[in-house]
C-alpha cells in the first residue's frame, strides 16, 4: 500500500513538472513571438495594409468614397492589430517552434527584413490592384464577344446571358450585355460593390433587356404555396419573422477555389452576410411581401486570420410593426445547408427548412400543426409527381423556366421571379449592415 501511493505521488511529481516545463516553454514561445511581431513591425503594417486596401477600392469605384470611414472602422474591427495579435501568436506557436521564431526575428532585423516589413503592405495592395487588372481585361474581351453576338440576325443570335462568377465579375459583363440588349440571369448578389450596382441599374433602365437574379431558394414549390398563403391572410398580421442560413464549411482556412474568393473582401465584397445572408434576406422579404424599415448588425470574422465576415446576427424592424431577425454564418460546425424561414402572425404561423424542402408547417392558433406537402402546392412549380423528392436544382429549373417564358412574352409569373429590385435591396442590405456593425451595432435604415 505504502509502495502504491509513493508511486502514485512520483507520477503526480512527474506530472506537476511536466506542466510547469510547458507552461515555460508556452510562456518563452509567446515572448519569442512578440519580439517577433516588434521586429516585423505588424501593428503599423495591419494599419497600413488597411488603409491601402480601402483606398485601392476607392480609387476603383470612387461612388463609394463617402463610406471610406464605415470601411475602415469596419476593417479595423476585425483586422486591427489588437484584436487580431493573440490570434496571430497562436498560429505562429503552433506552427513554428520557439528556435525558429527567433531566427525569424533575426532576419527582420537585418536590412533585408527590414525592407520586406517596409515594403509588405505596398504589395499586398498592388496585388490587388494586378488581380483586378486582370479581370477587366477579361472584361474587355467579353464585350468585344458581345459585340460580335449582336451583329448577328436576331433569330441566329442568344437571347440571354447567364453569369455564374465570383461577385466582383458580375457587374462588368451584366453591364455589357444589357447595353448590348441582351437579357440578363446572374448569381446573387447583385454585385461586390453598391457602385456596380448602380451601374447595373443604369444599363436596364436604359435599355428594354431585362434583368433576373437567380435566388434559387424562393422557386421551390412550398416556398411559393408560403407566399400565398400568407398573401390571402392564413396567418393573419405579421409579428416575428425569423431566418437563418446555416454552414460550417468554412470554420477552418479556406481551402479550394470556392472557398478562396468566397474570403477576399475585393472579390466578395461581404462574407457570409453576401453570400448566404442576401438569401435570407430575399427570402423573408418574397414570402411575406415586406422589407425591413431598420436593422441592427453584429458581423464577425470568427476563424482567426479572416479579413471578411463569416459569422451575422442581425435584428430587424419593419414598418408594419413586425420584428425579425436573420443569422447567416459558414462558421456552424455540422451545418450543411441549413437555410430555414419561420413566420409567426396574429392567426398561425409557418415554418419551412431547405433539408425537407417538400413539407411545409402550418400551425393556426389555438389547433394542431398541420404538414402541407407538394401536392398542396398551387404554384405548379414541380415536374415529378409528389413524392418524387425535387429540391436545389429544380429551384433553378423553376426560375429558368418562367424566365424563358417572360423573354418570350408571358409576364404571368413576373412577381414571383427575382430581378433588379430584389438585387439592389440585398445590396442596401449588405451596405446597412456593415455600417450598423462599424458603429457596434446600430440601428440603421436600409436605403430604397
Amino acid at each position: 500500500m505504502k509502495k502504491s501511493k509513493t508511486l502514485l505521488l512520483s507520477f503526480a511529481l512527474v506530472l506537476s513538472l511536466l506542466s510547469l516545463s510547458a507552461s515555460a516553454e508556452e510562456k518563452s514561445s509567446l515572448e519569442a513571438t512578440h519580439e517577433l511581431f516588434e521586429a516585423m513591425n505588424l501593428a503599423v503594417t495591419f494599419e497600413e495594409t488597411i488603409t491601402k486596401m480601402v483606398n485601392v477600392q476607392i480609387r476603383q469605384k470612387p461612388q463609394i468614397a463617402p463610406f471610406r470611414q464605415v470601411m475602415l472602422d469596419f476593417m479595423r474591427k476585425h483586422m486591427g492589430w489588437e484584436s487580431m495579435k493573440p490570434d496571430m501568436a497562436r498560429l505562429y506557436i503552433d506552427r513554428f517552434t520557439t528556435e525558429e521564431i527567433l531566427e525569424l526575428k533575426s532576419f527582420y532585423e537585418t536590412p533585408l527584413g527590414k525592407k520586406t516589413v517596409r515594403l509588405l503592405p505596398e504589395l499586398t495592395a498592388e496585388g490587388a490592384v494586378l488581380g483586378q487588372k486582370r479581370v477587366q481585361e477579361n472584361i474587355v474581351e467579353l464585350q468585344q464577344m458581345i459585340a460580335e453576338e449582336a451583329k448577328l440576325p436576331e433569330d441566329q443570335r442568344i437571347e440571354a446571358v447567364s453569369i455564374v462568377t465570383p461577385n466582383h465579375v458580375h457587374h462588368g459583363p451584366a453591364k455589357a450585355a444589357m447595353e448590348a440588349g441582351f437579357h440578363v440571369i446572374c448569381d446573387k448578389p447583385l454585385a461586390a460593390t453598391r457602385g456596380q450596382a448602380a451601374e447595373i441599374e443604369a444599363a436596364a433602365k436604359s435599355g428594354t433587356a431585362r434583368f433576373f437574379l437567380t435566388h434559387n431558394y424562393s422557386a421551390l414549390p412550398m416556398i411559393r404555396e408560403a407566399r400565398a398563403m400568407v398573401a390571402e391572410g392564413a396567418i393573419g398580421d405579421l409579428r416575428l419573422v425569423q431566418a437563418e442560413y446555416l454552414q460550417g464549411w468554412l470554420s477552418g482556412p479556406a481551402r479550394g477555389k470556392q472557398a478562396e474568393w468566397r474570403t477576399d473582401p475585393v472579390r466578395a465584397g461581404a462574407g457570409a452576410l453576401g453570400d448566404i445572408g442576401t438569401h435570407a434576406w430575399q427570402l423573408a422579404a418574397f414570402v411575406t411581401g415586406q422589407t425591413p424599415d431598420r436593422l441592427s448588425a453584429d458581423l464577425s470574422s470568427i476563424v482567426p486570420g479572416r479579413p471578411i465576415d463569416d459569422d451575422a446576427r442581425i435584428a430587424l424592424r419593419y414598418g408594419s410593426g413586425a420584428k425579425g431577425g436573420i443569422w447567416a454564418s459558414q462558421v456552424a460546425i455540422g451545418q450543411e445547408n441549413g437555410l430555414s424561414l419561420r413566420l409567426f402572425g396574429t392567426e398561425g404561423a409557418l415554418a419551412w427548412r431547405l433539408p425537407d424542402p417538400e413539407r411545409l408547417i402550418f400551425t393556426p392558433r389555438d389547433d394542431a400543426p398541420r404538414i402541407l406537402t407538394r401536392a398542396q402546392d398551387r404554384s405548379a412549380s414541380f415536374r415529378t409527381p409528389p413524392g418524387h423528392p425535387e429540391g436545389y436544382l429544380e429551384g433553378f429549373a423553376n426560375l429558368y423556366s418562367d424566365i424563358a417564358a417572360i423573354i418570350r412574352g408571358d409576364t404571368t409569373h413576373l412577381d414571383r421571379v427575382p430581378g433588379l429590385e430584389a438585387g439592389l435591396s440585398g445590396m442596401a442590405f449588405i451596405a446597412a449592415a456593415q455600417e450598423s456593425s462599424a458603429r457596434d451595432g446600430a440601428w440603421i435604415r436600409v436605403a430604397e
